[in-house]
Order: structure tokens, then C-alpha cells, then sequence
């Protein structure tokens, strides 16, 4: 298996044994944002946070810019907010200096 994703080009799994067991881990190759954290997400909560894994550190214009022109100003901030609580992304600075991004990235 690990030679196989090694010429595919992926990450090696993770193996490990135990007592009448073997487990194998494969880890995705890029940002997958999670379905559910306490609750399910929404598809804009989780486009949210495939923008930022994209982009890395963004304003909230640099976010509306990566968006369907229907989704308002408004529910993306009180989205961003949530996120912010479920503890999936930060925000570093204030007002127009204010950057978004993915929880444990570097700012």
C-alpha cells in the first residue's frame, strides 16, 4: 500500500498494530473542511472554510470576492462568527485591518 501512494503521489497511510488488529490511516492530500463540529455545517460555513484554506490569511472582502454575488455581507460575518466559536477559524487585527483564517495556520 505505501508504495502505491507513493507513486501516486499521496501522503504514505499510517499503520499501526495492535493486539489482533491492524489499522490504516490515509490522509487527505489537501483541506477538507469538516461536515460536523457539535452540529452540522452549512455549505456556505464550509465553503468558508475552503476559501480560507485556499487563500490562507483573508479580509472579509477578499472572502465576499471568493463568493456567489447571493450570499450578503451580513451572513457572512455572523457565519464567520460561528465558525469563530466552534474554534475552526481565527481573526487577527480589527476593522479594515481584520484577517480571517483557518484555525492553527500562521498569520
Amino acid at each position: 500500500m505505501a508504495e502505491l501512494t507513493r507513486r501516486a503521489g499521496l501522503l504514505a497511510p499510517e499503520i499501526e498494530t495492535g493486539v489482533g488488529e491492524v489499522i490504516v490511516r490515509f490522509r487527505p492530500t489537501k483541506y477538507m473542511a469538516p461536515e460536523r463540529v457539535g452540529h452540522n455545517l452549512t455549505p456556505l460555513q464550509r465553503q468558508l472554510l475552503q476559501v480560507l484554506a485556499n487563500r490562507g490569511a483573508c479580509s472579509l472582502a477578499d472572502i465576499m470576492d471568493q463568493l456567489p454575488a447571493e450570499a450578503s455581507k451580513r451572513t457572512v460575518q455572523d457565519n464567520l462568527r460561528l465558525l469563530l466559536q466552534l474554534e475552526l477559524v481565527d481573526l487577527h487585527g480589527e476593522r479594515r485591518w481584520a484577517r480571517w483564517m483557518l484555525k492553527g495556520t500562521p498569520s
